[in-house]
């Protein structure tokens, strides 16, 4: 056991902490460690050795003339039946388990060491830049993880291979040193793909090329445009090209290709520094009713009215940010989608599910269509709300007024409502959706109606969030948030209340709300 435990601290030594590299610079023999900031010069070496060319000019690396340098046979094949497995290499002669697509079923396939398997559902599944980055990936493995292995392969005589996941981590029995070898792959694949130098003079390229087409200085207008045309250059995924940019000094990008509920969100920038690496300004419908409702501290910094929920954030609710679009829905203006650090809340994201969580952690930038990623997010407090409280003084203080100016009846108070919004009950009932007969019955006092139509009422009436629930408090209607329905009504009344009953049906029938 002893043994056991000092042949793992000298694995972990030697691939954990210290893994050296050693080039020859004039005549003399550099070493240093793998360390996130050492990633670049790792990369330039490792292309100065065996793709000297790409540090020369932009370029596509390619892949195949790259492992046929470093005398690897690439097979394809699939490797597992869910295509979870997206590429292995073999530092020693062993029997592949594989999937055989036909015959539906594991099988056997002996091969050489120096073999790697890429899994072609990589590219069927995601985009041939992910499948290209693949085999970079493996040969960075190959290169500088064959004596680290060879030292796990003291203690675990069964190590042949090492698997690598489509969720980053490494397939099946790992130790720290072989989940680290993954990192150090996963990190400086991209790295060598795209040479920082040269992917900067072509990403400059690309910028002085859509801004002289789009006629804008905005670089998060024109930044969708220059990250595929980079990947499509370097032959990388998007995600790829984009993470690249941001390692480039261009913080823009990471507001471009985010993917939330089914949709790219609005590309948007930020000024430099003002989100840390695992923030965000965008998340789902469902994340932010989750937060919503179970954060007392959201619901203190961001409740009665203060931000609205429109294109995927959380804005503040004030018309420096905010603008009805052509068919009177709310939305961000260009000022505020420039600007997310003065207008919109920030949220922190983790990981969540089977993960490994040395997985590099540029993947939180990974909230595109094909990321293999689920994301948890929570509220941050470190905004400085004093500003934004200055800016909304005047509004919530009309807000305020009006409140205290209503009655304990239900019915002269939404007749108050009514009045205050400029509106009849013929054009409150084409707002609301509720049927000018029921709106009718409720308003002569025929009728209670029902916990939907005064919920709908108030937001056809776009009454702010404290006033719908002093209406609602005057029916035998309140909320009650065990029941699933009130908790989307609750969101709806609070953060959607300025989108109108049509665009917030939209949003909420399209997350599973159909009672609205």
């Amino acid at each position: 056991m002893l043994i056991s435990q000092q042949k793992q601290r000298i694995i972990n030594y030697v691939c954990l902490k210290t893994y050296i590299i050693n080039v020859r610079k004039c005549g003399e023999t550099v070493t240093y460690g793998i360390r996130r900031d050492n990633l670049e010069r790792v990369a330039d070496d490792f292309l100065k050795q065996y793709y000297p060319e790409a540090r020369l000019q932009p370029m596509w690396l390619d892949p195949l003339k790259l492992a046929e340098k470093l005398n690897l046979t690439v097979i394809r094949h699939n490797i597992s039946e869910d295509g979870c497995i997206f590429g292995q290499i073999y530092f020693r002669e062993a029997d592949a388990e594989l999937y055989d697509q036909e015959k539906d079923k594991q099988i056997i396939k002996h091969v050489k060491p120096g073999t790697v398997i890429v899994d072609p559902q990589v590219a069927f599944q995601r985009t041939l830049g992910a499948y290209n980055n693949t085999i970079v990936h493996e040969c960075v493995h190959w290169v500088l993880h064959k004596k680290p292995f060879a030292l796990e392969q003291l203690y675990n005589e069964d190590a042949s291979l090492i698997r690598c996941k489509v969720s980053g981590g490494v397939a099946g029995k790992s130790s720290d040193g072989t989940r680290w070898m993954e990192w150090q792959a996963n990190a400086l694949a991209p790295r060598i793909q795209m040479p920082l130098q040269q992917f900067k003079r072509k990403a400059g390229e690309y910028v002085r090329k859509y801004r002289e087409i789009y006629r804008t200085w905005e670089l998060c207008e024109i930044m969708p445009y220059v990250i595929d045309e980079l990947a499509q250059f370097f032959a990388v995924s998007r995600i790829a090209a984009k993470i690249r940019m941001v390692n480039a000094g261009y913080e823009e990008a990471a507001g471009a290709f985010t993917w939330i509920d089914g949709a790219y969100v609005k590309p948007y920038a930020y000024a430099k520094g003002s989100l840390k690496q695992n923030q965000t300004y965008s998340l789902s419908i469902k994340d932010a009713v989750r937060i919503a409702l179970a954060d007392p501290s959201f619901r203190e910094k961001a409740g009665d009215g203060r931000y609205v929920y429109t294109d995927s954030h959380f804005v503040l609710n004030h018309p420096k940010y905010l603008i009805r679009d052509e068919s009177g829905s709310l939305i961000m203006t260009d000022y505020a989608r420039y600007h997310m650090n003065e207008c919109c809340i920030a949220f922190t994201i983790g990981l969540n599910g089977d993960i490994d969580r040395q997985y590099h952690s540029e993947c939180f930038l990974n909230r595109d269509q094909n990321n293999p990623f689920d994301f948890e997010i929570t509220f941050d407090e470190g905004v400085d709300e004093a500003q934004r409280d200055k800016m909304l003084g005047e509004t919530v203080m009309k807000d305020a007024a009006f409140l205290r100016t209503l009655p304990n009846d239900f019915i002269e108070a939404m007749k108050k409502c009514i009045d205050w919004r400029g509106m009849d009950q013929t054009s409150l009932a084409k707002a609301s959706g509720v049927s000018l007969r029921t709106i009718n019955r409720i308003m002569n006092g025929e009728s209670r109606g029902s916990r939907l139509d005064i919920v709908l009422m108030c937001l056809g009436l776009e009454l702010p969030p404290a006033v719908s629930r002093f209406i609602l408090s005057l029916t035998p209607h309140n909320l009650v948030y065990s029941d699933e329905d009130c908790i989307w009504y609750g969101f709806a009344i609070d953060h959607l209340y300025t989108l109108g009953v049509a665009k917030i049906r939209e949003i909420l029938h399209k997350h599973g709300c159909m009672n609205i």
